[in-house]
């Protein structure tokens, strides 16, 4: 069978004595978040981990990230994992499963997670734009659901110096990060997604990390920025105020349109 030319490719196999089958779809490249939106078309299981082509899934990896999530019932479970590349390794262990949804700490990124396949249903991830990892972290941030940890490794990260990660700052398609922060709150409605108080926390802590990424943009891309997010702030959580001190100071420079303020004070939070 010629695979190239083949849209699906089924294939059966034992594994622990049981019948199992893999479904590989072919399609042409359209990136990251089209490969992950194909797949979540099609998926037919309950849990669903998304693994990115140059990074590694240690062993009994989906064996340990099932039982925790089978057990506790649990909507997102994120693991702990390792950094590297050829020359180092860094390894990032969290805590062993903790239910307090509220102060668990979870990655910004879908890899070296599992999720219920009924929070991701009518999810799809931005194509064409950087920065595609943006709009399920802020969807994890507002929704009600549980979240846990495990301490076991259970993914390597590849730092990749030709990665968008690393390139992000000194290119223009780093203004992505603003226009994927405005498609989220626009979208909202569609996961019956609420703008409330943990919806804001986070689109305050995003306003910071788009600054990270256009700072090396001229002054006029990076207030233009600035003012729009003053503007979605305004639109979508006018009646909120931050409950984190750390915050406020840069909050109000946002209400205010306070650009040099917000821009002496990113450098300090």
């Amino acid at each position: 069978m010629d695979f190239v030319c083949c849209k699906r490719l089924i294939i059966s196999m034992k594994s622990g004595g049981k019948q199992i089958e893999i479904e590989i779809i072919n399609q042409s490249n359209k990136g990251l978040s089209g490969a992950r939106n194909a797949a979540l078309r099609n998926i037919r299981g309950t849990y669903v981990m998304f693994l990115d082509s140059d990074d590694i899934l240690p062993p009994n990896t989906i064996k340990v990230m099932l039982d925790a999530a089978y057990k506790e019932n649990i909507d997102i479970l994120q693991g702990s994992w390792y950094s590297f590349n050829e020359e180092k390794r860094e390894n990032t262990i969290l805590k062993d499963i903790d239910l307090d949804s509220k102060n668990v700490y979870i990655s910004g990124y879908p890899w070296g997670k599992i999720f219920k396949y009924s929070v991701l249903k009518n999810f799809q991830f931005p194509e064409g734009l950087w920065f595609e990892d943006t709009p399920i972290s802020f969807m994890i941030a507002a929704l009600p659901v549980r979240i846990a940890t495990v301490k076991n490794i259970i993914y390597g990260y590849r730092l990749n110096p030709e990665g968008i990660t690393a390139k992000a700052k000194y290119s223009n398609k780093s203004i992505d990060s603003y226009w994927i922060t405005e498609q989220c709150l626009e979208d909202f409605p569609l996961f019956d997604l609420q703008y409330d108080q943990r919806a804001y926390e986070y689109f305050l802590r995003q306003t910071l990390m788009n600054a990270c990424r256009i700072c090396n943009q001229p002054r006029k891309v990076r207030e233009a920025v600035f003012v729009m997010e003053s503007y979605l702030k305004h639109k979508y959580f006018e009646e909120l105020r931050t409950q984190n001190p750390k915050m406020k100071k840069l909050e109000k420079a946002i209400e205010k349109r306070r650009f040099i303020q917000f821009e002496l004070l990113k450098l300090h939070i």
